[in-house]
């Protein structure tokens, strides 16, 4: 496999060395800084020389020494000394360089450049006011500190991130292989198997709102069928000859048999192999085959055509039976602003523990908004049960609303639902859009450094938690629906004896558990997809708090400044609130590579498995998750990933504060660059334990492009090539701040906002929060 950085399509993912070496090379060219240039006043030689790289991740050092290869490294500055600072333009957006006082004055500006490769140097006599350096146009992440005289840093602890692995940079894992079951499929949020289902069904869920079949040994029937006529006809070689004309022996050797076809041979299995008088072929008892002179076995060109072309064993809309369409419930999907992104949609599906018996499935949709819900919302979230009838077959018109909840944005949404061995429903529901977990729809929480908000919040609605009911209860007093007996709460949840509490809840703190898996042993992963700087990975337990939006997975958040995480926030809840209770930590995190301007700047944490099928050995004990792109919407970069507990033996118990899991990349053989060079939605598992990723190489919900692979040992993969048609996303094609709605709640969340240049002059508290489209992963999966 090739280094991550040669791999990824990113010039921010360059080695530090490149860096280095491209900057330098611009200024010298460019004779603009002192020693690099063939022509230097004296004025410039008696300057002290600080060289940086910008692009607008951050500041990259450069020169001097001990700043090479930082990130917006702390400038130490005397106080009367002249400084030049020069910098390169890396990405070929609007950047400038300025410097701030304590309160904000701004004492140094150089004009804004936008132009790839420009070098541009500021001059200017270091004062004891100087506080801080900066982008005007990129303040939270191209900022640094600067420290006159003798002064240190407030904060010299270490980095809290620089352990923290780096999305596409990922230690190398193990070698698996690919075989693709399906294709065409608009885009994909899910795939669900029926417990003791004697016809090995996946049923694939898409965004747009249908639910089809996929028979996974379909292919292997056809094999089969093939397998049972060779059997059935032997040619001895010496004794027996084999009669047929050209068009029969054609089809027996390409054409796969349909039973269910009046017009195929069908070979019975009988000691006299006998055939039905109506059929022109005959076995007699000594195994030769005579096939009368008028026989004539026509073949179906098209098919022969479309068997040249299309792997049968790969699967499409049109060869699979479609088990429940509900996209005329669901809202219309594709939201204009973001180029026709959405994460509304068809979002969850679970089968009855009792399926078999009592017909029952469930599902999670992005409803219309109900009457009552305030006008300024965008969606309701629907819970919902149905059934199948007599025939086995998906009844659209039984279905029975269990829960719906007022969603104030068209993001976070969660979506996965799954029955535990309890027998109960579990409910993963996210923190009801926009950023930092505050504005329209979010409540106040205990925490009064941050604003909002409904992550810590477990009375006022069930937003940012994992719910838990029970789908069965039917006596009145156990009502908590809709309708009356739309759902029951089991006794022993954990909020259930407190006062003032939604009885619900099961756990909570979380930001958009898009991916919940429960494990035959009851194990809960789930993937939380973070804001600005981290994705997470959590084992969930009963009653625990996930932290957000104290913090960022293990990292404390503050709204004020999301990208320069707080030293400290508090490890556990006051006693006033729920009695108290810590503040859990992941499993497994990483960090955003961040580097683009897009309103899904770079990762999303998609769901998994803990792989406990046969095929691949290496992976045994492994929770197997996908990353949605490692660099956001402008590159179909998604990552296959998995954590293994320290030791390759879990713990008993889930500790608050556990041991970061070891994180590694799998490597695709027979795949480009050894990647999927896909965006990956989710990472699901058959019946046998065997897993599939489900991957896009377009954002939209609606583009036909969704295709399943089954992970398989890396000597049994197929081809992947890079698709040629995948949609990304063009930064230059994204609408300014002026061409944005001002109120866009309803529509897009403040997170997706891109700023101009006039809102991010002044470097306030509330140019941060208004400048989204820099905060990353704002509105994710």
């Amino acid at each position: 496999m090739n280094p991550p950085t040669e791999r990824t399509n990113s010039e921010h993912a360059r080695s530090t060395a490149q860096t280095r070496r491209t900057v330098l090379s611009a200024l010298a060219a460019s004779g603009a800084a002192a020693g690099l240039g063939s022509v230097v006043s004296a004025q410039e030689a008696e300057a002290e020389q600080i060289v940086l790289l910008g692009p607008t991740p951050g500041w990259i050092g450069v020169e001097p020494d001990e700043i090479e290869d930082e990130e917006n490294p702390t400038l130490e500055l005397e106080a009367g000394q002249t400084y030049e600072v020069t910098w390169e333009n890396s990405d070929g957006l609007p950047h400038n360089f300025a410097i701030l006082s304590a309160d904000g004055e701004q004492l140094v500006r150089s004009e804004i450049t936008e132009e790839t490769g420009e070098v541009q140097t500021v001059e200017f006599e270091a004062t004891e006011e100087m506080a801080e350096y900066y982008c005007e146009m990129h303040p939270d992440t191209m900022r640094g500190d600067l420290v006159i005289g003798d002064a240190q840093p407030e904060d010299e602890d270490p980095e809290p991130l620089e352990d923290i692995p780096v999305a596409g940079n990922f230690p190398e894992g193990e070698r698996i292989g690919l075989q693709k079951v399906a294709e065409d499929l608009p885009g994909l949020t899910g795939m669900e198997y029926i417990e003791g289902d004697e016809e090995n069904r996946n049923f694939i869920v898409t965004q747009t709102g249908q639910v089809y079949i996929h028979y996974e040994d379909e292919a292997a029937v056809d094999d089969d069928l093939d397998d049972e006529a060779e059997d059935d006809v032997e040619v001895d070689d010496e004794e027996d000859e084999y009669e047929t004309d050209d068009d029969l022996e054609e089809d027996a050797d390409e054409e796969p048999r349909d039973p269910d076809e009046d017009e195929e041979p069908v070979f019975e299995d009988d000691e006299n192999d006998e055939i039905d008088e109506d059929d022109d072929v005959a076995i007699d008892d000594d195994d030769d085959v005579e096939v009368e002179e008028d026989t004539d076995v026509e073949i179906d060109d098209e098919d022969d055509e479309t068997d040249d072309e299309t792997d049968p064993e790969v699967a499409t809309p049109d060869d699979m039976e479609l088990f429940i369409d509900l996209s005329d419930r669901i809202v219309d999907l594709g939201i204009l602003d973001l180029q026709d992104y959405d994460e509304r949609g068809l979002l969850g599906l679970a089968f009855h523990p009792d399926f078999q018996e009592n017909g029952q499935f469930y599902v999670r949709y992005s409803g219309e908004l109900r009457e009552g819900t305030p006008e300024d919302y965008n969606h309701t979230d629907v819970l919902a049960e149905f059934q199948v009838n007599d025939d086995g077959e998906a009844d659209p018109d039984s279905e029975r609303i269990l829960m719906e909840i007022p969603q104030p944005q068209d993001n976070h949404n969660g979506g996965a639902l799954a029955f535990g061995p309890d027998g109960y429903l579990y409910v993963a529901i996210g923190d009801g859009g926009n950023v930092h977990d505050i504005g329209l729809g979010h409540v106040e929480d205990w925490y009064p450094e941050n604003e909002g908000g409904n992550g810590q919040d477990t009375q006022e609605n069930l937003l940012g938690g994992i719910l838990r009911i029970d789908v069965d209860a039917e006596t009145e007093a156990e009502a908590n629906g809709p309708d009356d007996g739309a759902y029951g709460i089991p006794d022993d949840n954990p909020l259930v004896e407190l006062d003032d509490q939604l009885d619900e809840y099961y756990a909570w703190g979380f930001r958009n558990p898009w991916g919940m898996t429960i494990q035959d042993d009851g194990t809960i992963f789930v993937a939380d997809a973070g804001q600005h700087l981290i994705e997470s990975v959590y084992i969930v337990e009963y009653g625990g708090n996930y932290s957000w939006n104290v913090k960022e997975g293990s990292i404390c958040f503050s709204p004020e400044t999301p990208i320069d995480p707080p030293a400290e926030c508090p490890d556990e809840t006051p006693e006033d609130v729920r009695g108290g209770e810590p503040l859990r930590n992941p499993i497994a995190e990483y960090q955003h590579q961040r580097g683009t301007e897009a309103f899904i700047d770079s990762s999303v944490v998609v769901g998994g498995y803990r792989y406990d099928g046969e095929d691949i050995p290496e992976l045994q004990g492994k929770y197997v998750f996908g990353n949605w792109s490692a660099e956001g919407v402008v590159a179909a970069d998604g990552e296959l990933l998995t954590v293994t507990p320290p030791g390759d033996e879990e713990p008993e118990e889930v500790e608050p504060f556990p041991e970061r899991w070891d994180l590694e990349e799998l490597v695709i053989e027979n795949a480009e660059n050894e990647s999927l060079n896909r965006y990956v939605y989710n990472v699901m598992r058959d019946e046998a334990g065997e897993l599939y990723v489900l991957t896009n190489s377009d954002y939209r919900p609606d583009a036909e492009t969704g295709e399943i692979y089954r992970i398989v040992p890396e000597d049994e993969g197929e081809d992947v090539p890079a698709p040629e048609d995948a949609e990304t996303v063009d930064e230059d094609a994204m609408p300014d701040e002026d061409e944005t709605p001002e109120e866009a709640d309803d529509e897009t969340p403040e997170d997706e906002e891109m700023p101009d240049d006039e809102e991010v002059a002044e470097p306030d508290d509330d140019a941060e929060d208004d400048y989204e489209a820099d905060d990353g992963n704002e509105s994710d999966y």
